[in-house]
């Protein structure tokens, strides 16, 4: 089973993850699961191409140790070799917000289903 917290000696909750990539980081769900990985002491790396994700909703962790914003597209080519890693989990979540661009945009929401889904399973095989 996949540890879910640590403790540190005062007690204190951690995560047990040191370094972590975040997809669709800037997202409704992405920005609030990288706020709780920083704030539990994981390096977290958001990433989002902001086709649907906002900065706005990033922002308040600019400047913060441990954070980085990384405007790139996950099913773009060559993403997974550009990410730098290396990473202890990678969390998938990038998809285009699926109300406002599943009728106008549907080859962006199979291409970030599948071939961001390839490029993030690369760089989970990549790091181990």
């Amino acid at each position: 089973m996949m540890p879910t917290a640590a403790f540190s000696p005062r007690g204190e909750s951690r995560t047990p993850w040191g370094r972590v990539l975040v997809t669709g980081g800037a997202g409704f769900l992405g920005s609030h699961l990288c706020t709780r990985l920083l704030g539990a002491g994981a390096e977290v790396d958001c990433l989002d191409n902001l086709s649907t994700g906002r900065a706005e909703k990033v922002a308040h962790l600019a400047g913060r140790p441990g954070f980085r914003f990384l405007e790139r597209d996950v099913s773009g080519p060559g993403c997974a070799d550009a990410l730098p890693g290396p990473y202890d989990l990678v969390l998938h979540l990038a998809v285009p917000d699926s109300r406002a661009a599943r009728p106008e945009r549907p080859v962006d929401v199979l291409e970030a289903g599948s071939l961001g889904t390839r490029a993030a399973l690369a760089v989970a095989g990549r790091d181990g």
